[in-house]
């Protein structure tokens, strides 16, 4: 009796894989990128971690601090944003503006009632 017990102990821990999941799937939906390229991916999933923990954190941006490690993070995220925003800037131009059907392709293609578009920046941020 005592060792069927043990047989249900067992712990199935799905939070990091199911975090991991709608991440991929988040980076699909958003910027179209191709989970075939995982590096890249996992790379910027680990800056958004250590950005989220920087949020919850004390806001003393002395270096060592979640709260400076976080703000690092998202500086390294906007540039790898904006490195990819222009990379989708030169692929609209030549190709079909269709091709790609996300939030960055839409915030790069709709402009405001003046017919301004959003800067690099602009868009790294509503990303």
């Amino acid at each position: 009796m005592f060792t069927q017990y043990h047989l249900f102990q067992s712990e199935v821990k799905v939070f990091n894989t199911v975090k991991l999941y709608l991440f991929e799937l988040a980076c699909r939906l958003f910027l179209s990128l191709d989970v075939d390229d995982p590096k890249h991916v996992a790379e910027l999933g680990s800056l958004f971690n250590i950005f989220l923990k920087g949020l919850g954190s004390l806001p003393i941006n002395i270096p060592g601090t979640r709260f400076y490690r976080g703000k690092r993070a998202a500086v390294a995220i906007k540039k790898q944003l904006i490195m990819i925003i222009n990379q989708r800037k030169l692929a609209l131009k030549q190709e079909n503006a269709s091709s790609f059907e996300d939030l960055l392709s839409q915030l790069g293609l709709s402009s405001d009632e003046n017919g301004r578009f959003l800067s690099e920046i602009e868009i790294a941020n509503n990303i």
